[in-house]
């Protein structure tokens, strides 16, 4: 908004300022914001593909920003289930090979390659 700084009177700035005001908030409601369509595929744990729904893109920067940490946050939960996974194999793998007496092979080939 700009707004003169000499003016004849403060009655006429507050005339320029309501006059750019409308004018603003007319074009404001011409434009339309630039939306493309995303479509997501989701394939479950036993390989099922669901393609049904879809995602409006955003084009402005705040809308952007919004979807970007909606992904990162699915990425991140995503990762963090994979970690949790992976830590709950290992400790039953740790536990067969406690089981099948695993240990006592993999410390004797520890003290083989050492003693050489």
């Amino acid at each position: 908004m700009s707004i003169p700084m000499m003016a004849e009177s403060s009655q006429e700035i507050l005339k320029q300022a309501r006059n750019e005001y409308y004018k603003n908030l007319d074009i404001s409601d011409d434009i339309q914001p630039e939306v493309t369509r995303e479509k997501i595929v989701t394939i479950d744990e036993e390989g099922v593909v669901d393609e049904s729904s879809e995602r409006v893109k955003p084009k402005s920067s705040i809308e952007k920003l919004e979807y970007n940490v909606a992904k990162a946050i699915d990425r991140i939960d995503f990762y963090e289930r994979v970690v949790r996974s992976v830590q709950r194999e290992e400790k039953e793998l740790g536990v067969f090979d406690s089981v099948l007496a695993r240990d006592g092979v993999k410390k004797a080939k520890r003290t083989r390659k050492i003693a050489k």
